[in-house]
């Protein structure tokens, strides 16, 4: 599983994931005289959370840190695919051009995610606790799947097809 994608599906939520992260914060403290539970566990979870918090903090700026790097055709190649954001220029190649430079793409921040540290394994095993990430995980196997489901029916519809004429 590559951890590139699941980034690139997730950053548009990042700010989002954040500001909700913040309110359970708030609203936990804020609400913690009714809880009937030790104040050590209420703590615990507390803190639990804004570390949750800190590691989508900190995922958000290496990932800037590496979108700084792209020139602006890249960058709006990321934008048209990731963030359903139109360019900001029109693309003056061909539809084969685009999905070339899409997977070249994919491969470069593959790389440069390495370089600041986000590499699969590593990764993976930082943010198993974050249910945000772990979501965008799910949601990118399930589009796989989906691929492979949809490419191994059309080649037993061609295979049929063969066989009837």
């Amino acid at each position: 599983m590559n951890c590139t994608k699941i980034i690139l599906s997730s950053y548009a939520n990042f700010d989002r994931a954040i500001k909700a992260a913040e309110k359970r914060i708030r609203s936990k403290s804020e609400y913690s005289f009714n809880d009937k539970r030790p104040c050590e566990k209420i703590v615990e979870e507390i803190l639990d959370l804004m570390c949750k918090k800190n590691k989508i903090i900190g995922l958000k700026k290496k990932v800037d840190l590496v979108f700084s790097t792209l020139d602006h055709i890249e960058k709006d190649l990321l934008n048209c695919k990731y963030l359903d954001k139109k360019p900001n220029n029109k693309f003056c190649f061909s539809l084969r051009t685009y999905f070339r430079k899409q997977a070249a793409l994919e491969k470069k921040l593959d790389i440069y995610f390495s370089y600041v540290g986000l590499n699969d394994k590593d990764f993976f095993e930082y943010f198993k606790d974050v249910p945000f990430i772990l979501c965008a995980k799910i949601k990118v196997e399930n589009v796989k799947r989906l691929k492979c489901a949809f490419f191994e029916n059309a080649d037993e519809d061609a295979r049929l097809k063969r066989k009837t004429a």
